[in-house]
């Protein structure tokens, strides 16, 4: 079958494996920054655009505002509710609770680490999940 076909230059050129693409193209290690681009000077323009709003109007409105508590500008429009005081009981449920004299914490702030935790292997399988795999790249030569 091969021999139906003359030896010719183009065939011969065909038949040669294909460079890989990284040794087609190498790349450079450093980037070359055209001269107009060091060049450059911004506009007006590109400065205004790039600046923050700064907003005229800064005040908060008073019905917005935590500082101003209004009970009839309120969510709430029944006078009852408006008029409704907490019982003591409430106060004291919603007071964080105290620590009581002579409460000492579980375990203290430093404590020390004990022997069997110290002198612990860990197990084959553990050891054998722990190692990374690690992948064969068949286009990465090494030196």
């Amino acid at each position: 079958m091969i021999a139906d076909y003359p030896n010719s230059t183009r065939l011969q050129s065909l038949s040669q494996p294909k460079k890989n693409f990284c040794q087609q193209h190498p790349r450079s290690p450093y980037s070359l920054v055209s001269q107009s681009c060091l060049d450059f000077k911004t506009s007006d323009r590109l400065v205004r655009l790039s600046l923050p709003k700064i907003k005229k109007d800064n005040h908060v409105r008073m019905e917005f505002s935590r500082f101003a508590y209004d009970p009839t500008n309120s969510c709430v429009f029944n006078q009852a509710a408006l008029r409704a005081e907490c019982s003591d009981y409430i106060i004291s449920l919603a007071r964080p609770k105290s620590d009581y004299k002579g409460y000492q914490f579980a375990y203290p702030v430093q404590r020390e680490i004990s022997k069997s935790a110290k002198n612990a292997t860990a197990s084959e399988r553990i050891s054998k999940l722990s190692t990374p795999r690690i992948k064969k790249d068949n286009n990465i030569k090494e030196l």
